[in-house]
């Protein structure tokens, strides 16, 4: 279970282009990261990673959103 996540892995890319990573932050039952590509004002490229407890069933729920 090595996998990276996205957004983690080195990349070479513009030397304008910055790589922000948020998170993960823990509000309740949860986590939350957040991994942004910005060029300046302007955002290339979000990902937003959700992840929750589900009690009843004693596992974790992880959703993946890309803009």
């Amino acid at each position: 279970m090595n996998e990276i996540m996205p957004g983690l892995a080195l990349q070479k890319v513009d030397e304008r282009i910055m790589t922000l990573n948020v998170g993960p932050q823990h509000p309740g039952s949860g986590h939350m990261r957040i991994i942004v590509q910005i060029d300046g004002d302007i955002l290339l490229h979000v990902i937003l990673i959700l992840a929750m407890f589900i009690v009843e069933k004693k596992r974790w729920l992880n959703i993946e959103i890309i803009f």
